[in-house]
Formats: C-alpha cells, structure tokens, sequence
C-alpha cells in the first residue's frame, strides 16, 4: 500500500508571555509503511533564543520480539530520546514503527486499530516540539517516500507573543477608568 500521511499539530502555546515556551504536540494521520521519511521544522532564525534553542521530544522506538524477532513498537516516557533544535531550521527521522498500527491501542472500530503515531503513549503524543522563542510563524514539513514516489505534508502553527499592553490590559482599563472619574469628578466640582 502506497503510504499517504498527514501531519497534525496541536499547538498547546498559541499566546505566550515573552520568554516563555512554544509547546506542540506532533501526530501524523495516515496508512502504509514509508521507505523513508524526515520531518523539518521550518522558522525565521531569529525566532529562537539562541543560548536555549529548544528540542524535539519522541517517544517511539523499534523494539524486537527475542522470541520470534518480529519488530514493533515500543513507546513510553523510558523510551524518550531528545534532539537539540537547530538554528535555522532542523529535521529528525521517525522509526519505523511509528507508522505500524497499534494493536494494543482501544479502538472503537474492530478492525482498523489507530497507528502509533496516532495517540498518546505514557501522556505523550509521539512527538513534542519545545522552543524558546518569540513572536513568529513555524512550519512543519514531512517529506516520505515510497518506491519511487516522494510525498511531502505542511502544516503552519502560529504562535503570538503578548506585547506589554496585552498582559496589562485590565490594569491599564482600571487605571483609565479611574482617571475618567477623577476628571469627571474635578470638573463638576469646579463647575
């Protein structure tokens, strides 16, 4: 089966303080095994800081049954592996077996179980994207192939960092108001 996939980002950070970090939760949709595959993370290089740029998270891994050999996934908080995002832009393969279907997943259909890249493991999706960073637009390409043909998905997240007016909005509402009852109360008086 020619793979066709998806990507599904869940941006948990869509409106951030300055300083603060971009968290996306990564999923891909989708059937078939590809050949190969890259994920890229695509941003303005100015986006990050650069001391503390952030990492990609993943926790699915190849496992081998010692018994039979057969390969399959394992996933879990102890099967974590981080990579260091890069300035301007970075990229990861998935395993392989992120792309198999999970049968040890609850499924409401009988005989289609969801793919491991299609759920939580340990209350992790199966990729994580954390970024120390401002005010910008990131975009998340997969590249995969199969045989001969090359498939590419894009997926944009766009995330806003709260200007100084915006995080002290009710303040300044409140001291506005105050000020407005205060010239109101001067000018009847002196009226």
């Amino acid at each position: 089966m020619e793979p066709e996939y998806t990507i599904v980002p869940h941006n948990r950070t869509p409106e951030i303080a300055p300083g603060d970090t971009i968290e996306i939760d990564l999923y891909l949709s989708g059937g078939g095994i590809p050949d190969e595959n890259r994920l890229y993370l695509s941003y303005n290089k100015g986006l990050l800081d650069h001391q503390n740029t952030g990492e990609i998270r993943t926790y699915v891994k190849k496992g081998t049954d010692r018994a039979t050999g057969e390969i399959h996934p394992v996933s879990g908080e102890e099967f974590e592996q981080s990579d260091q995002i890069a300035i301007p832009g970075t990229h990861l393969g998935f395993v392989e077996t992120l792309f198999y279907e999970d049968v040890h997943a609850n499924s409401t259909l009988d005989d289609v179980p969801p793919l491991v890249a299609e759920r939580d493991h340990d209350g992790h999706s199966p990729a994580e994207i954390r970024m120390y960073t401002g005010d910008y637009s990131i975009s998340i390409i997969l590249n995969y192939s199969f045989e001969d043909v090359i498939k590419q998905d894009r997926q944009d997240i766009t995330v806003h960092v709260t200007s100084w007016v915006e995080r002290h909005r009710r303040k300044l509402e409140v001291i506005g108001l105050f000020g407005i009852i205060a010239t109101i109360g001067i000018l009847a008086t002196s009226i």
